[in-house]
């Protein structure tokens, strides 16, 4: 990292300049509001070439409303000049924190706009709000980035996911943003797996925008365009949900959640690999593990079900054993109907045999991690800690508690009582087993329930999801030996709020093809690739697709054997073992090595499921074009006369030779021209794949 460049300062026009990578970003207090200047992103190390600050509509890079009034011009520098009000801090790993502090005194707010340089194209920003007053304060809307992005001749195109259900995660489609306001937003329960994600492009430029709001509540993602001499693009990434979003209490300091912000000279996957790493570089405390993980859970998880899974997982190559939901049913009761007793997790167990102590020996003794499944923000109705109120319980804005499912209340984390109740709950099941490994579930959403304090209904979605993002960097400090994984209903809370802090994440509960493609393709775009798990049996992934398809797309991350790999009676096909067992073996040594730095390839950004003759086309690289994977899947019914297509690597280096394997058998070598400039591929069925796997030879 240059430290030369990564940088902050006001130039001679009072201009804040953010210089980071390529990039220049630069922003103006002018006329009582913060407005963005431009970008450069041509590393010249001058603010020149910006767009005109004053040909868009609001051009403001945060917003706020604060007890119903809409600040707009009310800004001025807390310390009297902005020399004074501008403080630059160089950390020891390079990046730059800034903070500008404002203050609006007419209402008695102060906002501290904070931006966080890593040395690449993509910056961080958040706010610190203060209230100043006596007085408890309203914030009724909340703008965290924002401002003017584009300036051109043409309309400008926005990319994002677009079917917020199961299933949809990694949906990415693009458009054309029409003239006045286009909204991609996550409001309530029914759009609870939208994802904070977008990029932007406009006609004529080679730059790409991207955005990542790093939260896992209500979000709006909000494009404003005018056309008035051109086309005039500005963006607010805001929070949403029912106001007030956040009362302060008197003399309350709140920080907002995180936004990820680049302008990227290049295509989408430049701007990607930029977001990518900037996430590494804020998230470099937080380990990520690519470890092979092996399960039971609910309808499957009794002792024998356990046991051969050990051996099977064992025999495979298995790296983590975990019992999903469902080992602290009582004995005798069904595991499908796990929800009800959530709640009471320092209940002994009763239904096995062993003990779940023997269960972690007995994984020790194979070479396994062992962990468990827990849902710690669900009281279950059956529960002794739901019925006896042994928790606080988020409270919708009906007045009835917030239900989870049909069969649960939500707990209240945001209160201190919830959180120290849930810190405690998780801290126990970690220390009575010795877990090496633990699942953490949730099917909930806060932002739709509120706090009631100080005479108001408070959305809780803004201090629950501050609660719990903090609860989970102290744990992961406190157990830095743990992989903690992300499951939240399966694509829920995969933003970096929460993955960020976390080992890895389950990315979506639907893996059967061809949606199993989509969801990783897409999902990798948004998050890098060593933080996706995904299963390649169950769930739906042994229907629809061939087992190269289901292994194809589980290459792209963190692979897991579910207890669907057996037949009726307990057994292996010896055919499927061999086969998962020569995939998990390249897996170890030419995938995992590469997935912590590895650049992605997204040779087709948008694909439409079902469609004749639609292929899908991924790739992961080495930095230095030592190794690289692409993975060719065939989405819908093939023509059989078009069975072949030209495929081509991205990421190797053209000048050396490779060994080239296909579906983990080797084919032979190859020159990196021939495998950079196109070969072809054959695949005559639907839903089937192709990985190949090329590794430079010494």
């Amino acid at each position: 990292m240059n430290n030369n460049w990564n940088k902050a300062y006001i130039d001679a026009q009072g201009r804040i300049c953010y210089q980071s990578g390529a990039t220049i970003y630069c922003e103006q207090l002018h006329g009582g509001r913060l407005r963005a200047c431009g970008y450069n992103t041509g590393a010249t190390g001058r603010p020149e070439g910006m767009y005109p600050a004053d040909g868009f509509l609001k051009n403001r890079c945060f917003a706020l409303t604060v007890g119903g009034v809409e600040l707009l011009y009310d800004y001025e520098w807390a310390n009297g000049t902005a020399e004074r009000s501008f403080a630059v801090t160089h950390k020891a790993d390079g990046s730059v924190d800034v903070i500008l502090s404002l203050t609006a005194p007419r209402y008695g707010i102060d906002v501290q706009v904070h931006t966080v340089l890593f040395g690449g194209d993509v910056m961080l920003r958040y706010l610190t709000l203060v209230n100043r007053t006596d007085k408890p304060m309203a914030i009724g809307a909340l703008t965290i980035f924002g401002g003017g992005l584009f300036a051109g001749g043409a309309p400008a195109t926005v990319g994002h996911f677009g079917y917020p259900l199961p299933g949809g995660e990694g949906d990415y489609h693009t458009q054309t943003l029409p003239v006045g306001r286009y909204t991609y937003h996550r409001e309530d329960y029914n759009e609870r797996y939208a994802q904070p994600f977008c990029t932007c492009t406009m006609p004529g430029s080679d730059n790409t925008f991207i955005c990542q709001m790093a939260y896992s509540g209500s979000f709006s993602l909000s494009f404003d365009t005018r056309c008035v001499g051109g086309y005039f693009v500005e963006l607010a990434a805001s929070i949403a949900g029912p106001a007030p979003l956040l009362v302060l209490r008197p003399g309350e300091i709140f920080t907002t959640p995180e936004v990820f912000f680049g302008m990227v000279k290049g295509n989408v996957d430049d701007a990607v690999y930029a977001l990518h790493t900037s996430i590494h570089a804020r998230y470099a405390e937080f380990s990520k593990t690519c470890a092979v993980e092996a399960s039971v859970g609910p309808g499957e998880c009794e002792q024998k079900d356990i046991e051969d899974l050990m051996d099977v997982a064992q025999r495979l190559g298995g790296e983590i054993f975990y019992i999903d939901a469902g080992w602290y049913i009582k004995k005798g009761h069904n595991t499908l109907d796990w929800p009800g007793p959530c709640g009471d997790w320092t209940r002994t167990p009763d239904r096995y045999e062993s003990t779940l102590d023997d269960f972690r020996e007995r994984a020790h003794a194979m070479g396994m991690k062992f962990g468990l499944w827990m849902d710690v923000e669900k009281l279950g109705f059956e529960s002794e800690t739901y019925r006896e109120r042994k928790a606080p319980r988020l409270i919708s804005y009906t007045g009835a508690d917030l239900a989870d499912g049909g069969s649960a209340a939500v707990l209240d984390v945001a209160r201190p009582e919830g959180l120290a109740w849930a810190y405690g709950q998780i801290k126990y099941v970690l220390d009575t087993y010795k877990l090496d490994y633990f699942r953490l579930d949730s099917g909930t959403f806060p932002s739709d329930a509120c706090i009631e304090h100080d005479g108001y209904r408070e959305n809780a979605g803004l201090r629950y999801y501050a609660a719990w993002y903090g609860l989970f960097e102290r744990l992961r400090r406190e157990y830095p030996d743990v992989v903690f994984q992300n499951c939240a209903g399966g694509g829920m809370r995969c933003d970096t709020g929460m993955t960020g802090i976390m080992s890895n994440t389950w990315v979506s509960d639907v893996n059967a093809a061809p949606h199993s493609f989509r969801i990783v393709n897409g999902m990798s775009m948004m998050l890098p690739v060593e933080y996706l798990v995904k299963l390649f049996e169950g769930m739906g992934a042994e229907m629809g697709g061939t087992l190269d398809f289901v292994l194809g797309a589980s290459r792209f991350g963190s692979p897991l054997i579910p207890m669907t790999i057996f037949d009726a009676d307990h057994t292996v096909n010896p055919l499927m073992e061999n086969k998962i067992a020569a995939y998990l073996q390249s897996y170890k040594k030419y995938v995992r090595p590469m997935l912590h730095t590895c650049r992605t390839y997204h040779h087709t950004p948008e694909v439409n499921l079902g469609m004749p003759n639609e292929r899908g086309v991924l790739e992961i690289a080495a930095p230095d074009g030592s190794t690289a994977l692409l993975g060719v899947f065939t989405l819908g019914q093939v023509d059989p006369k078009n069975t072949r297509i030209m495929v081509h690597f991205a990421g190797l280096d053209s000048a050396c030779r490779y060994d080239v394997y296909c579906n983990d058998v080797y084919i032979g070598q190859r020159d990196g021209w021939e495998l950079t400039q196109g070969f072809a591929c054959d695949i005559s069925i639907a839903c089937d794949a192709r990985c190949y796997i090329a590794v430079k030879v010494d």
